[in-house]
């Protein structure tokens, strides 16, 4: 599968996962009074560095819409192996586009969700 833009990986993702409530982002967390409903995976991008020719943006040529991206998906369930088995299925389809690499997870509780939240960075070099 050829997924090079973020919001294909999302709708990929989406696709992947029925049932289970895919977001860009935490704003709705943010206003929320209480904890959503679980499961829940949230994409996130961290960075997104133009490139051009040699590695470096260039402001002659701007039509180089190429940008080195960083992405952090984070899975969220209230039981510490149902967390590492949503991430585990995020892996699976994220491993199956072409263009991401995977670089780290970490793995913490939120006492605040009163859940477990796995988060796995992925990097692209690809259209924005």
């Amino acid at each position: 599968m050829s997924i090079v833009t973020e919001k294909a990986l999302m709708e990929a993702i989406r696709d992947g996962l029925p049932g289970v409530k895919v977001r860009w982002g935490f704003l709705e967390f943010e206003s929320s009074t209480q904890p959503p409903a679980f499961p829940v995976v949230c994409v996130t991008r961290l960075n997104a560095a133009v490139l051009a020719g040699g590695g470096l943006a260039d402001m002659c040529d701007s039509d180089d819409e190429t940008a080195e991206t960083t992405i952090q998906i984070d899975s969220w369930e209230p039981g510490y192996e149902d967390a590492r088995g949503l991430n585990e299925q995020v892996h699976t389809i994220v491993e199956g586009t072409i263009g991401w690499s995977w670089q780290s997870d970490v793995d913490q509780r939120d006492p605040n969700m009163k859940a477990w939240r796995i988060q796995s960075t992925w990097a692209i070099n690809g259209e924005r």
